[in-house]
């Protein structure tokens, strides 16, 4: 589905082009995906420095978006569930000249599982050559070479921190107070009274 919603990540504004929904091993994740052109890719990466701040700023987004998700539930008092992706694909030229970065940030309530990641997935992207045919170092392909090799450096895959879990796990009690309130019928009086 096409969204066309803007988010700043490394003090540029992006279009989120699409917003989709992946199942698979019995998960539903919801897809927010922008589009840029592989050449692209150092005007908005142009340091180390951007590669880990892209991935933080990613990272955080997916997170927060996992969290409002699950504080709606929590108002509705429904079970916790959330699992959200950012994506920014990279098209190159020809059919296998493309990659992709993304971040995702998983809380299912009933399974007790959390998770954040960011991942590279550079392996269709060329490298560039890095001399041209005098020998002579060409520095516009090795600074290119270097933001790939950067980026890749920059992935993770963990469990959600203590704190990150606390969060969590606050919306859960209000999901379970809400639950309470929004059917009274469901629990006897006699429970509510001690």
């Amino acid at each position: 589905m096409k969204t066309n919603k803007t988010i700043k990540l490394l003090g540029k504004e992006l279009t989120i082009s699409h917003t989709y929904e992946s199942r698979g091993y019995g998960l539903t994740e919801t897809i927010e995906s922008i589009h840029i052109d592989l050449k692209e890719l150092t005007s908005l990466i142009t340091s180390e420095e951007d590669a880990e701040q892209i991935a933080e700023e990613m990272s955080e987004y997916a997170y927060n978006e996992a969290y409002n998700e699950c504080k709606a539930q929590a108002e509705e008092g429904e079970a916790l569930y959330a699992y959200r992706t950012l994506m920014i694909y990279m098209e190159g030229t020809g059919r296998y000249n493309s990659g992709y970065i993304s971040a995702s940030a998983m809380y299912i309530e009933c399974e007790s599982s959390s998770e954040r990641c960011f991942t590279f997935g550079g392996q269709d992207i060329d490298r560039k050559d890095e001399e041209d045919e005098e020998g002579e170092e060409i520095a516009e392909n090795i600074r290119y070479n270097e933001i790939l090799d950067a980026i890749s450096r920059e992935e993770f895959n963990r469990r959600m921190s203590e704190d990150e879990r606390g969060e969590f796990e606050c919306l859960e009690d209000e999901a379970r107070a809400n639950y309470r309130r929004l059917h009274p019928e469901e629990f006897d009086e006699d429970e509510d009274e001690d």
